[in-house]
């Protein structure tokens, strides 16, 4: 999973994850959809369902109604770079007009992707294409919740290890 670290980012190597997944509730607007692909899929639990835009350089954004404080956003269940997608920005606003990049991510492969960046305050948040209309399944933005300690690759629970 492509993992794109921001300079400033609080523990960029740590092991991590999008717990406080702020996606639940917000008003959900796009630059347009696809028939049969509505913006609001994205905040579905399961994959099975995506948004797309209509047409280039498609833009999801999301209005909190109060400002959070947010330093991930991941993008799952996607096909962006077989689409040809040349860059995914995570944005954030105060006021929903003015918009600030945080992360940059240049697709080239169809992996999950997270993006972890210094904390930042905001009630808009806005994931901008460029390239050609592209499948997203899911996407988290929120707190992200970092493991003081690497998962370790070899170890196997007592109760596995029998079988």
């Amino acid at each position: 999973m492509p993992v794109v670290t921001v300079s400033g980012a609080e523990n960029p190597k740590a092991a991590t994850v999008i717990w406080n997944r702020a996606i639940d509730n917000p008003t959900i607007t796009a630059s347009g959809s696809a028939v049969d692909y509505p913006a609001v899929n994205v905040t579905q639990p399961g994959t099975y369902s995506s948004w797309k835009a209509d047409g280039a350089n498609g833009w999801l954004q999301f209005d909190f109604g109060a400002a959070l404080q947010v330093d991930g956003a991941g993008i799952g269940a996607h096909n962006l770079a077989t689409s040809g997608v040349t860059s995914v920005v995570v944005q954030s606003s105060t006021n929903g007009t003015t918009w600030t990049s945080r992360a940059t991510y240049t697709p080239t492969t169809n992996e999950d992707i997270i993006t972890i960046f210094p904390v930042v305050s905001a009630r808009y948040w806005r994931i901008q294409l460029t390239g050609p209309a592209a499948n997203i399944g899911c996407v988290a933005i929120g707190k992200r919740l970092v493991f003081p300690h690497s998962p370790v690759d070899d170890y196997t629970p007592l109760r596995h290890s029998r079988q």
